[in-house]
């Protein structure tokens, strides 16, 4: 299974429930978009999952449905769920859920 604790670093250490999610959706992920052995693609795949685990969202599905669509509009279903908050694309810091707890290494 593709992993993504790898591509964490020096981010603070997630709770399991998004740890698990962040991996499931990396892994459904690479499995969709053929990812093999592409370590700048994964990479760029798995900094946007933890961008979206960082401002709290925790659904595989949903995370998999967003990073999809932005990667391979061709490919994706259209999201019918709620709403997912725009991640900043201009190095604003992300500030997490405040219904999420994030520790510290």
């Amino acid at each position: 299974m593709q992993r993504i604790l790898p591509f964490l670093g020096d981010q603070p250490v997630f709770e399991p429930e998004a740890t698990n999610a962040m991996t499931e959706a990396f892994f459904k992920l690479c499995q969709d978009l053929k990812l093999n052995g592409d370590g700048g693609v994964r990479e760029a795949i798995a900094v946007r999952i933890i961008e979206l685990a960082q401002i709290g969202e925790r659904d595989p599905e949903r995370i998999r449905e967003r990073v999809l669509r932005e990667v391979r509009p061709d490919v994706a279903r259209p999201w019918t769920g709620p709403a997912l908050p725009a991640v900043p694309s201009d190095g604003t810091q992300l500030v997490p859920h405040p219904h999420h707890r994030h520790g510290t290494r």
